[in-house]
């Protein structure tokens, strides 16, 4: 059976801007544009009537302020994630944008590589809710949060990653040839999927995983990863 797409909806006044985006995501198997918004009323409009997984939004002439903006967005469709894609590379406008709840923040012009991560990086969002039991434990909760705990000096790992349990990861990753799951990852080192995600992608961050996709007849492409002995 082949999976639902992602589907995305652009809210942005620049044209130009909505056309790349358009043709970035065509170019990404498992992604699909349902809509277009160049006015709040227009994008709240089809928040309303459509079913949005994401979207990418200038706030910058839809409201007064990007607050206005961001929080019609959370009040129409709470569990979309909101991808902020602006022009400001200030620290006070990047802050802001986060602490509303933005899942991501794109400078304008951007690359298509950086664009992509971000497609890829909602898509693991979404996975990771649908993973999540209807009663959540502490720990279900932990995995969605970074730890709080101290930093380790010697190592300078972040908060978020456990020197134990990453070497429990690696242990497992160093076992095996061929390119993992995340599925296969997880079931293999007995972490639920967002712990495992987590640290991949530090491992990824620091050059110690690569990823790969493999592309199959029917659904998305599987992504694998590989830890580099």
């Amino acid at each position: 059976m082949k999976e639902e797409p992602i589907h995305i909806l652009i809210a942005d006044q620049d044209l130009m801007t909505v056309s790349v985006m358009e043709r970035y995501i065509s170019a990404v198997p498992g992604f699909v544009v349902v809509g277009i918004a160049s006015t709040l009323p227009q994008l709240c409009l089809l928040l309303q009537k459509k079913k949005i997984d994401v979207i990418f939004v200038e706030p910058a002439g839809f409201a007064s302020d990007m607050a206005e903006t961001v929080g019609r967005i959370h009040r129409i469709s709470p569990m979309t994630a909101i991808i902020v894609v602006s022009s400001l590379p200030d620290r006070v406008s990047i802050q802001h944008a986060l602490s509303l709840g933005a899942f991501d923040y794109i400078l304008k012009p951007f690359s298509f590589e950086r664009f992509r991560q971000s497609l890829y990086d909602s898509r693991d969002r979404q996975l990771f809710f649908r993973t999540l039991p209807p009663l959540c434990t502490q720990k279900d909760i932990d995995d969605l949060f970074p730890l709080r705990g101290e930093k380790n000096l010697c190592n300078h790992l972040p908060i978020s990653i456990q020197q134990e349990t990453l070497d429990h990861m690696i242990e497992v990753l160093s076992t095996v040839n061929a390119p993992l799951t995340i599925g296969d990852i997880a079931f293999a080192t007995g972490f639920s999927r967002t712990t495992t995600w987590r640290y991949l992608d530090y491992l990824l961050k620091i050059g110690s995983v690569v990823s790969t996709l493999e592309y199959r007849p029917t659904g998305r492409p599987l992504k694998k990863f590989k830890y580099l002995k």
